[in-house]
């Protein structure tokens, strides 16, 4: 999938995003530029300029995306998943959560008895054999085995994902009137997830799951468009509150969704042998829903 180069706005859609780049990486093809006015991403109006003249003025807008000039535009709208989604909603959830592997490993690497064992381990070597080739090939090994096993034991939970919620989703998410799940679409390409479902814990709460954009596509406010999506959703439907779950690795996505109006409530280690071995916190959040005037 890769987003192609627009010319006119297409009808029936909705914002408007700047892609990362101004060359298609695998295409390359280059996407024309056009020296435009600045544009809201969150109203769809235009400003006149860098700053944000629908709403609130600022160079950043409280309104919910920020001014930029209209360079590089590209369509997207948000839809309702369809069957024939299945097959690329999983690769996106699966790519999504691969790239936090080498978060992960440096997370774990800089845990407090992993520093004490690799530092122990180097200094016995180096006493022993009196040669610092050793120990330092013996580190790098143990490192590069580390990684491995860190890999694999994500894959697991990724494979674990796709074969829970994501195995039927029009089953998990669609034919319940309390639960749902929307993409994001660029050009007829899915570039974007987020669902949701009533919360294990308080039916009176809506959790969001499965939020993932795709890399090139980041940081354009297509991820606080589901966002909303979701709040929207959950105010029709009468909950209380959206929360959601996050990783210390997501620090972006965490930053994203407090902008949204989430709030951290509590953050927990998971209280398991590897949770409390790596030092696993998982943070909550949640985004308490005001009634539609």
């Amino acid at each position: 999938m890769r987003p192609l180069p627009v010319n006119k706005r297409k009808a029936g859609f909705n914002n408007m995003v700047t892609p990362r780049t101004p060359r298609d990486a695998k295409s390359d093809v280059n996407i024309p530029r056009r020296k435009q006015r600045g544009h809201c991403s969150s109203t769809g109006e235009r400003g006149r300029g860098p700053v944000c003249k629908v709403i609130c003025g600022a160079p950043t807008c409280t309104c919910g995306g920020c001014c930029v000039p209209e360079e590089l535009m590209v369509e997207y709208k948000i839809r309702s998943y369809e069957g024939s989604d299945y097959e690329v909603v999983r690769d996106l959830f699966s790519h999504g959560m691969s790239e936090y592997i080498p978060s992960i490993c440096i997370h774990v690497v800089t845990r407090p008895w992993v520093l004490f064992v690799l530092t122990c381990m180097f200094l016995c070597l180096l006493v022993s054999s009196k040669s610092v080739i050793l120990p330092v090939l013996a580190v790098t090994l143990l490192l590069a085995l580390g990684r491995h096993l860190l890999g694999y034991c994500w894959s697991l939970y990724i494979n674990h994902c796709l074969k829970e919620d994501l195995q039927d989703i029009q089953k998990t998410y669609m034919e319940d009137k309390g639960s749902h799940f929307w993409v994001a679409e660029v050009e007829d390409s899915v570039v974007g997830t987020v669902a949701a479902k009533p919360s294990d814990e308080n039916q009176d709460e809506l959790q969001l799951k499965r939020m993932s954009v795709r890399n090139d596509f980041r940081g354009l406010g297509i991820a606080k468009a589901l966002s909303r999506e979701v709040i929207s959703f959950a105010r029709q439907r009468g909950y209380q509150s959206v929360v959601l779950n996050t990783l210390m690795v997501q620090r972006e996505a965490q930053r994203m969704y407090e902008s949204v109006g989430f709030k951290k409530y509590t953050e927990f280690v998971l209280p398991t042998v590897y949770g409390q071995l790596v030092d696993l916190t998982i943070s909550k959040y949640r985004y308490d829903v005001l009634p539609a005037k």
